[in-house]
């Protein structure tokens, strides 16, 4: 063969390459790399009557791997294309920055996370300016002009929290609390309801449930072992500790046990990753507050299909809390396939 038909081979392969990942990646930019449910974008089973973006504050947590599996369901129920777009990791500007790519793309609708109310509250009145409905998921703006709040009642989350800590402790507890923040310095009106929750559940006991110290964690497993380590090194009275995120839940566990001090500190945590219900069942986490982030998903699309259809929606949707401990965990280890990973 001829070194000119080798070219023209070559360049004919190369050109047809091209051509496919074009039509793949440019030409469909909303096609992920397989067709599960995974992917980027979902829309009903025929022509969607709107379309709507919620936005995550990350793309590794199972937790919103739930909330858009929901979305998901949701999309093909009432017949709406869904967008679900987040950072990779939790990042600030880079979720502000799909909240603001939403908005210039006019779409039918936004169902966004708030990582600092602050921040997220002037954007999402700019989208109700707009006659863009916005509803927040999980964590809520609740003096920006949002139109609902799909997610947790937070004060039923540290509720729940104290009562089996008072549980783990026969009532008798000296207690650390670890919130979670976008940074170590951030407030969170719903982080506080946790810790009013939390107080008002123990407050039967008289004095004898006592909060020794909250920290705020920044993001990451290790953030929350290094405070769990200088809370255990510096308050030696501590004999419980309630975090109110998953990954803060592995990270303060992790630490209890590099510290032998398994059964002498009980956990409580939050979330049915598949290692926090792991270590509910060996008796190293007394227990964990677990929500419903599928049914966080598929309501907030609800909530947006109402708007658009009848301009009107609850204010308030309570997707639920409950408590899992050894004695209840059941299929939910089994069952569950969520995983940090």
């Amino acid at each position: 063969m001829s070194s000119k038909k080798k070219f023209v081979i070559i360049f004919a392969t190369l050109l047809l390459v091209l051509i496919l990942f074009t039509s793949t990646f440019v030409l469909n930019p909303f096609k992920s790399d397989n067709n599960s449910l995974d992917d980027k974008f979902a829309e009903g089973v025929k022509k969607p009557d709107y379309h709507f973006v919620v936005i995550a504050p990350n793309s590794y947590d199972s937790f919103w791997s739930d909330v858009k599996k929901g979305a998901f369901i949701a999309a093909k129920d009432l017949n709406v294309a869904v967008e679900f777009n987040s950072p990779r990791f939790t990042n600030l500007e880079e979720e502000l920055q799909y909240l603001n790519i939403a908005i210039a793309s006019n779409v039918d609708g936004i169902a966004t996370h708030v990582l600092d109310e602050t921040m997220f509250t002037p954007v999402i009145n700019n989208a109700i300016k707009n006659n863009i409905p916005v509803v927040t998921v999980e964590s809520d703006a609740k003096n920006s002009d949002r139109i609902a709040y799909i997610g947790n009642n937070n004060y039923q989350v540290g509720s729940v929290g104290g009562k089996m800590i008072a549980d783990a402790t026969s009532g008798n507890a000296k207690v650390a609390i670890i919130l979670n923040g976008y940074s170590p310095d951030s407030g969170d009106v719903s982080q506080n309801l946790r810790v009013t929750g939390f107080k008002e559940a123990v407050k039967v006991y008289k004095g004898k449930v006592h909060v020794e110290a909250i920290r705020i964690s920044g993001m990451g497993i290790f953030s929350a072992g290094e405070i769990t380590n200088e809370l255990i090194t510096n308050n030696p009275q501590i004999n419980a500790i309630f975090c109110t995120n998953p990954r803060d839940t592995l990270g303060a566990t992790q630490m209890v046990v590099d510290l032998n001090k398994v059964g002498q500190i009980k956990v409580v945590g939050y979330g049915n990753y598949t290692d926090v219900l792991r270590y509910i069942d060996k008796g190293v986490i007394y227990g964990s507050v677990v929500s419903n982030p599928i049914d966080m998903g598929y309501n907030c699309i609800k909530a947006l299909v109402e708007i658009k259809k009848s301009k009107r929606t609850s204010a308030y949707v309570d997707t639920g809390v409950y408590a899992v401990t050894k004695a209840n965990i059941g299929s939910l280890i089994n069952s569950t396939d969520n995983n940090t990973n």
